[in-house]
């Protein structure tokens, strides 16, 4: 267990199991444990496979749901037309995975089948990334995110593992640091709440230096977005690159 009370040897099992799929990034459900095994929370869902849509496993979730197609072919989904979001019945749902099939049967996408989640509530949109760079080892991002991180570009940088002093550098250095504040009328982001969720991903014993050193597997971790309002925080997705795909990890 390391400080975060994390087996660190049962996480890294979860990636040796992508890895012998031969998958070049972690597979939903995978990344989902991984979120959840550190205390991230990720929005509520359930697995809808390609060939046969179980509408009756929806009735445990609260609409509105968002519907993501879960592809190996596709990472950047919404920008590619595989994301669907308020939807509130069924026969909607259906709807949309049958577009999803026919567009991704079109350009030639694997089909491992559709997430359907539960949407989270408005707040402010974060992004937290890590990195191996050649010179400095694992490195983290952060700054304001959602659909308009790569216009915006308000990020900070610290080599990893942070600690609560980085954290709260990093928080500062943003251009857009002012909506935590929270402006006319919408919620602000809880200072210290921001601060815990910098040092869980990146600090000692954190998800990039447990994922990203010990295994030594991964080539990137992309959380965008993490909606946080107030004091409560959702990473509504993930997307974790496996490095030379198909070899067994090395495990220490």
């Amino acid at each position: 267990m390391n400080k975060f009370g994390v087996d660190v040897q049962g996480t890294l099992e979860i990636v040796r199991r992508n890895r012998l799929e031969s998958r070049t990034y972690l597979d939903a459900a995978s990344a989902k444990e991984l979120l959840d095994k550190f205390e991230l929370p990720s929005p509520k869902g359930v697995l809808l496979s390609g060939g046969q849509v179980e509408l009756s496993r929806l009735n445990s979730l609260h609409s509105p749901w968002a519907l993501k197609l879960i592809s190996d072919d596709v990472q950047h989904k919404s920008d590619a037309g595989f994301v669907k979001l308020g939807l509130t019945d069924g026969r909607d749902i259906e709807q949309e995975i049958l577009r999803m099939t026919e567009t991704a049967n079109t350009r030639g996408y694997s089909i491992d089948g559709f997430l359907v989640e539960e949407m989270a509530e408005l707040g402010i949109e974060l992004v937290i990334g890590g990195f191996r760079d050649q010179v400095f080892g694992t490195t983290m991002m952060f700054g304001i995110g959602g659909l308009f991180v790569e216009i915006f570009n308000d990020v900070s940088f610290r080599i990893c593992p942070i600690i609560p002093v980085d954290a709260e550098d990093m928080i500062d250095e943003l251009l857009g640091k002012a909506l935590f504040n929270g402006t006319r009328g919408r919620p602000g982001a809880d200072r210290e709440t921001l601060i815990n969720l910098l040092t869980t991903v990146g600090g000692e014993g954190g998800l990039l230096m447990t994922l990203m050193e010990h295994s030594g597997e991964i080539d990137e971790i992309d959380l965008n977005p993490v909606i946080i309002r107030d004091g409560n925080f959702t990473v509504v997705d993930v997307l974790i690159a496996l490095s030379n795909p198909g070899e067994a990890p090395q495990m220490s």
